[in-house]
């Protein structure tokens, strides 16, 4: 990171283009970074694991200039040096984009790519020519490979041949040797290369990190002889050995840890705890064998002892990260353990959970590899006992192998091979009664993958699904699935009914549906999906955010389209099918009665925006249900849902509001004498709070805006409201937290917890001590006002009052990146970056006001630019006057004037990081990276939402970790596209917001970025609509027709507006780029959306359209 950040200033210092917003004019599609600096910062990136940064490389490369931008003296060399030499040009454009296609093989882990250009330059390089002392480049990065690839017999083999031709880096090449020869199990040809280490002197005999021209830059933790040797000694069954070699290696590795500690970098540390890890598995792995060689029972019962005391090592190596580098050489280790423990079928296990690991991380040929040597060694228990079992319980891993293989032919685009492994394998009675539980998983991926290849027939599948649940009844993740593949046929046959509908049910069509079987009815699968979601939810909550949202969707549609029946009905007889379908609401309406008893109340907390949207549900039973789900929750949780339900009570559409009063009050009945005066509180203060948000100080003598007030003058009701027993409504007060995986219910194990097993939320909350009296009124147009809360805790809460704003958009809005980080938090990729976004309570009070927890340790994007032209002298008294002078005489012409105006403000937000964490370079390399990150995803939302009025004091921040925080989002729905300017940008991505992006701008890190959120809102688009769906049945005010005009309670909803907005969301979900001032495209894939929209964002064109005060220079 240090080498990163000086490296940066120096390119700057010599006016280097290192992103898009340093481009000079006659560079309008790449950079100007020579060769060597190009290679330095590559290196670098290197350093620090960024694959993503790698992929900005080739585009900072210097490129000719066109020969309109050289002067005479350059045309005069280039036509000299072009007239020597043509291809000269082309040459090295080509050899550089082989170097960077080559760094991101490598950065990326594609061994088989860059070894095909390592063999390449060997091969180029001729036999005639001499081999030098030490290896090249290409010889290094050869071996790499091999060991990247898993081919680890052909690695030790080429380690022992160079070794004698190049005695000059034998160390080196004894390192690679032994990184080989300890995994393999190898001791003999381990000992010779621990031999040559220590002849030659190396300090890797020690631990420390040898070989820095292989080890280091393959990225795995040093000290792979440092293992060996530990190893060495336990296959010796030398237990002071493995203490000797241990110690050392732990000494040795005290200065980088010591170092990175200074730094503060945990990515520098990574590596040394990671060997830290292996060392203290070899010391117990030798305890385990000293248990076998002391027992008295035969080997076999031996081996179990063995195996047992290294039980907690599962549970161990599912809380290191799951990169490559981190797990395979502890994997390896513990295969090296099993095998002393003369325990096969662990050894073996090792071996497929490596093919996974490598799977995941896209590595297929090394996962075929590792599941070669899992093969081989399945077949050496075979063929001395093939039922044997392990210590550990497990069984022969033979129909485990088989899914695995299968697993990897899909993940490799083979999915009809795949398809037939899997069915291979269930038909094979000696492997799915060897390990029934596997068996079962299988045939369930069989079903949903025969499902989506349209491999088997509906009726089969059923009958797939049907033998599934047999066999995992209480499995949440089968019951979830059978859903799901329900759930799909009720959609296509709702799709057939509405394209039947359409054309008028014509005799012809008719036909068609008797002669090809097409006679399915939507509401035939409605209580099959309906129970197989409830069913799930009773046995696990790993799908709870898609399940249960799909379920009440489901519901509510149906019990509607029922409503709507029995009111024709009254009017003129239904036809069958009408009858049917009220039939259906009814009946499912009652199991879900029945199944709402059973369920943990805590289960219902997610989907209570959902619940409280539908509360005046036209169904009369559907609606009698949702008013007891409520009341239910409000009982048992007043202090999180008194919030939601007191605004409710104060909705300015008057049957809502009548219906949730009933419930509080029916809820207040019933509660206990000590918790009533909650209920009194909680109105009180609401209406205390809405007169707050709508209160305008008078102001000061000098005719000047008040800044602040006493709410002890202005609302001494308020003051004396307090001490109550009203929750600090902050977000993590009121996130409810369902019980982990492991956890099941005490009477039933296969159940989740019940509601008193567990508690969503923090028993020991923080309720309102007081109010501090001094309140701030904010500057902007509505006059918003910061009031600071102090917590029975002590610790003080600010909120921000906001009026005249229906903050039921920012309320959903939290809730959809709530889901969506739970989301980014399960799929590997995003995963792997930590992706996430800042989220904060939003209590709506009425439609028009409501109060937002303020963000802590935030400052605004504006005020931090503006402040560093301040320091440049750039920004005066009469800067702003200027601009609107230069704005009126160039509007008309949009890309000059932001040709002109970027002139005069130069890019400069890069400083912002350096001035914060100058001199701690792992904490600005961080903080630099983690803006990259949450800019890029919030760009990525924004999008699709249509959200806009990105100006400078809508974007937060974080002065302690760098984050980019979004507020204020009154402008949803693509509402920007209706202002009197128009606009025209997806999201801000402006000079200074690339500026702090580092080298490479957008290229890079925030375009990999951005194509992660797409896929994963793609992939779960359903469960993610089901949150903006509330708008249909809960309208902005700003959607009802005449709300002005009419009395409280007639407001007209207009839920076709809110249908119209959700259709170009999900239009955006399926890759079809609207709203930005272009025709909308056809769908693009995730990579093509984001560079799309990039396009759109940096358009000079649509960011000189702008109102000129959201100031497309910042």
């Amino acid at each position: 990171a240090r080498a990163l950040l000086y490296f940066e200033h120096h390119l700057r210092a010599a006016k280097n283009v290192i992103n898009q917003a340093s481009l000079n004019p006659y560079y309008p599609e790449g950079g100007g970074l020579d060769d060597a600096s190009a290679a330095f910062l590559a290196a670098t990136h290197q350093g620090l694991a960024e694959p993503d940064a790698l992929q900005a490389i080739s585009r900072l490369r210097s490129r000719p200039r066109p020969l309109d931008a050289l002067g005479v003296d350059d045309m005069m060399d280039v036509d000299d040096k072009l007239r020597s030499d043509p291809s000269l040009n082309a040459a090295a454009a080509a050899r550089r984009r082989a170097e960077d296609a080559l760094l991101q093989h490598e950065q990326n882990g594609e061994w088989t790519e860059a070894l095909t250009h390592y063999e390449s330059a060997l091969q180029r390089r001729g036999a005639d020519v001499e081999p030098t002392a030490s290896l090249d480049g290409a010889e290094w990065g050869r071996l790499r490979c091999l060991q990247g690839l898993g081919h680890l017999r052909a690695l030790e083999r080429e380690a022992n041949a160079l070794i004698a031709q190049r005695p000059a880096v034998s160390a080196e090449l004894a390192e690679a040797g032994a990184a080989a020869a300890w995994r393999l199990g190898r001791w003999d040809s381990l000992e010779g290369f621990l031999g040559v280490l220590d002849d030659a002197g190396s300090p890797s005999q020690a631990g420390t990190t040898g070989g820095g021209s292989f080890g280091g830059e393959h990225g795995r933790p040093g000290g792979e002889a440092a293992v060996g040797r530990v190893l060495l000694a336990l296959h010796r069954r030398d237990a002071e050995g493995v203490a000797r070699a241990a110690t050392a290696a732990r000494d040795a590795l005290l200065t980088p840890l010591a170092a990175a500690a200074m730094e503060g970098s945990y990515r520098r540390a990574h590596p040394t705890i990671t060997q830290l890890h292996l060392l203290r598995e070899a010391e117990e792995a030798m305890a385990a064998v000293t248990s076998l060689e002391r027992a008295t029972e035969g080997r076999g019962r031996g081996a179990v002892k063995g195996v047992d005391m290294l039980a907690d090592w599962e549970t161990r190596l599912e809380l290191t990260p799951t990169a490559l580098a981190t797990r395979e050489p502890i994997l390896a280790l513990r295969r090296a353990t099993y095998n002393a423990l003369n325990a096969k079928n662990a050894a073996a296990y090792t071996w497929l959970a490596q093919a996974k690991l490598c799977r995941s991380s896209g590595h297929h040929g090394a996962a075929q590899l590792a599941l070669l040597e899992a093969r081989a060694a399945l077949e050496g228990v075979a063929a001395t006992n093939p039922l044997a079992r392990d210590g550990d319980g497990r069984p022969s891993p033979g129909m485990a192998l088989a899914v695995e293989q299968a697993k990897l032919l899909w993940a490799s685009g083979k999915q009809h091979r795949a398809v037939v492994e899997i069915q291979e394998a269930l038909n094979d009675p000696a492997l799915a009664n060897a390990d029934p539980k596997t068996a079962s998983s299988a045939q369930l991926r069989l079903a949903r993958w025969s499902a989506a290849t349209g491999g088997k027939p509906k009726r089969e599948l059923q009958d797939v699904y049907k033998s599934v649940l047999a066999d995992q009844k209480y499995s949440e993740k089968a019951n979830f699935h059978a859903a799901k593949w329900m759930d799909d046929l009720w959609k296509d046959a709702t799709r057939r009914e509405q394209q039947r509908a359409a054309t008028g049910g014509s005799e012809t069509i008719q036909k068609q549906r008797r002669n090809y079987d097409v006679d399915e009815k939507s509401i035939d699968y409605v209580e099959d999906v309906i129970n197989f979601y409830a069913t799930s939810l009773r046995y696990g909550h790993r799908h709870v955010y898609e399940s249960l949202p799909r379920l009440l969707t489901v519901w509510f549609d149906v019990g509607a389209s029922a409503a709507a029946h029995e009111a024709k009905d009254r009017r003129q007889q239904l036809t069958v099918e009408q009858q049917k379908e009220r039939k259906v609401a009814s009946k499912v309406t009652a199991n879900l009665k029945t199944f709402a008893s059973t369920l943990p109340l805590y289960v219902w907390l997610p989907a209570l925006p959902q619940l409280s949207s539908r509360l005046l549900h036209p169904h009369q039973e559907v609606g009698a249900l949702i008013h007891d789900l409520l009341y239910r929750l409000v009982k048992h949780f007043p202090n999180q849902v008194l919030w939601s339900m007191t605004a409710m009570a104060r909705s300015l559409h008057l049957e809502r509001a009548d219906a949730a009063q009933r419930i509080l009050d029916r809820a207040r009945e019933g509660a206990p004498p000590a918790l009533r005066p909650l209920f009194d509180q909680s109105a009180s203060l609401a209406d205390q709070l809405i007169r707050v948000c709508a209160f305008q100080p008078k102001p000061l003598a000098n005719n000047r805006p008040a800044k602040t007030f006493s709410l002890k003058t202005e609302f001494p009701a308020l003051k004396r409201l307090t001490p109550c027993q009203v929750m600090v409504p902050g977000q993590v007060a009121l996130t409810p937290n369902l019980p982990p995986p492991t956890m099941r219910n005490a009477a039933n194990k296969h159940l989740v917890p019940s509601v008193t097993e567990w508690s969503a939320f923090n028993q020991d909350v923080a309720t309102i001590e007081s109010i501090e009296d001094e309140v701030s009124v904010l500057a902007s147009l509505q006059k918003p006002k910061k009031l600071t809360i102090v917590g029975s805790d002590g610790h003080k809460y600010a909120f921000l009052c906001k009026p005249k704003d229906d903050l039921r958009k920012d309320l959903r809005m939290m809730e959809f990146t709530t889901m969506l980080n739970r989301l980014l938090a399960r799929d590997p990729s995003s995963r792997k970056r930590r992706l996430y976004l800042r989220t904060f309570a939003v209590l709506p009070l009425t439609e028009d006001c409501g109060i937002i927890e303020w963000v802590p340790n935030t400052t605004g994007l504006r005020h931090v630019i503006q402040a560093l032209y301040v320091q440049d002298g750039i920004y005066t008294k009469q800067t702003l006057g200027d601009v609107k002078r230069m704005h009126e005489s160039l509007k008309a012409t949009p890309t000059t004037w932001m040709s002109e105006i970027l002139k005069k403000f130069p890019p400069v937000f890069h400083r912002w990081f350096l001035n914060r964490w100058k001199d701690r370079p792992a904490a600005w390399h961080g903080a630099r990276t983690a803006f990259a990150h949450t800019a890029a995803v919030w760009s990525m939302v924004g999008h699709v939402v249509g959200l806009g009025d990105r100006h400078g004091e809508n974007i937060l921040l974080d002065q302690e970790s760098g984050d980019c925080v979004h507020v204020d989002f009154s402008c949803l729905f693509d509402k920007g596209l209706e202002l009197e300017t128009p606009e025209m940008v997806p999201f801000r991505l402006t000079q200074n917001i690339v500026d702090g992006l580092g080298a490479g701008g957008y290229e890079g890190t925030f375009m990999r970025v951005c194509e992660i959120t797409l896929g994963v809102l793609r992939s779960h688009r359903e469960a993610l609509m089901s949150v903006l769906e509330t708008f249909v049945h809960d309208p902005l005010l700003e959607w009802t027709k005449g709300s002005k005009a009419r009395g409280r309670g007639e407001a007209d909803n207009s839920p076709e507006r809110a249908r119209d907005q959700l259709e170009k969301i999900r239009s955006r979900l399926e890759g079809v780029v609207v709203g930005v001032g272009a025709a909308p495209s056809l769908p693009l894939s995730c990579q093509g959306q984001a560079r799309r929209l990039i396009e759109e964002a940096v358009s000079r064109s649509n960011l000189g359209r702008m109102y000129v005060w959201w100031m497309s220079w910042n």
